[in-house]
């Protein structure tokens, strides 16, 4: 009776173990259960590093986490994209990256492959505007196509080889036969300051750049390759589709979400689900507005199959036409 009783017991006691042992692996598995962080590649107080914390502040909104963001600066993004693809695979190092992510490894000059990361959400697309000065005699964008097609060499001012920014005005002035010469500066500033200057004609920047000059009547925007209204611009301002229709195809400057590419797939569901939210709440929407961003929810399975796999050839060509990696 002692021993049944005994061989009893120990079952219990295993038993009783077993599911404690359970429950505490469940509690640990529990995502989130430690905080977020939220790296991007910009330094502190610049619009990206803003833009982080401000998304990072929504996704604690939803996601009931403490998110800490980081700053990964340098290497034109090289550096905060490897930091991410290094990352343990467990949801707690999420990436505010964008497409730089793609050029480094088209360049060479990434230590990582794309297939080591996942983007698992797009969040916005920030504005870009073409500019001339106030008293140009470029009154419209269809004045500029005209010119530029008549007189083939026609300059305009770029933020820097290889930003995306370039990039898009590169596929712009290849597919709409504009035939303009690109010149180079170092960021969207000195394009504002370039064309104000009238040392080129016409600038390729960003709306959060040129937006206050052209309230202060220094500059004429011409032309958004987004939707005017979407990134907070003048809605009367003619974008990219009524211009030149759909068949020319666009770069638009991503913001997007990436985690290492071994992440368990219900870690990345939680995460993408809570970047839905986000992207919807109307106080994040006005918020990047007012800096003109749009928001724009993309899911990971469009990005990572049709999205980026749109993007690589395009990049590729332009990369090749401005001779930084070889034909």
């Amino acid at each position: 009776m002692r021993g049944r009783f005994t061989v009893v017991m120990v079952v219990l006691v295993l038993m009783g173990f077993c599911l404690t042992s359970t429950l505490a692996v469940a509690a640990e598995e529990k995502y989130p259960s430690r905080p977020i962080t939220l790296v991007c590649g910009f330094p502190p107080g610049g619009l990206g590093d803003i833009m982080n914390r401000l998304t990072g502040k929504y996704i604690e909104k939803y996601l009931k986490a403490t998110v800490v963001p980081d700053n990964k600066p340098g290497g034109g993004g090289v550096v905060v994209s490897s930091n991410v693809a290094r990352a343990k695979p467990d949801g707690y190092t999420v990436g505010n990256l964008g497409d730089y992510m793609i050029t480094g490894v088209l360049l060479g000059q990434a230590p990582y492959k794309l297939e080591d990361l996942y983007v698992f959400a797009e969040i916005s697309r920030s504005g870009r505007v073409l500019v001339v000065p106030a008293d140009s005699p470029y009154k419209t964008i269809q004045d500029l196509v005209k010119a530029a097609k008549a007189n083939p060499g026609l300059k305009y001012g770029h933020p820097g080889v290889a930003t995306i920014i370039s990039m898009g005005m590169a596929s712009l002035n290849k597919h709409a036969g504009l035939k303009m010469i690109p010149v180079p500066f170092k960021g969207d500033m000195e394009v504002i300051s370039s064309v104000m200057g009238k040392h080129v004609p016409v600038g390729v920047t960003s709306a959060f750049a040129a937006a206050p000059q052209a309230e202060a009547k220094k500059l004429r925007i011409l032309f958004s390759f987004e939707d005017p209204k979407s990134v907070g611009l003048d809605p009367s301002i003619p974008d990219l589709v009524k211009v030149f229709g759909k068949d020319v195809p666009d770069i638009p400057v991503s913001i997007i979400l990436a985690v290492p590419a071994k992440t368990p797939k219900e870690i990345v569901s939680i995460l993408e689900q809570t970047i839905k939210k986000v992207t919807s709440d109307p106080g994040y929407v006005a918020e990047l507005k007012k800096n003109h961003i749009a928001a724009k929810f993309t899911d990971g399975e469009t990005m990572m199959k049709k999205e980026i796999p749109r993007k690589i050839p395009i990049l590729k060509d332009i990369l090749k036409e401005a001779g930084m990696i070889k034909k």
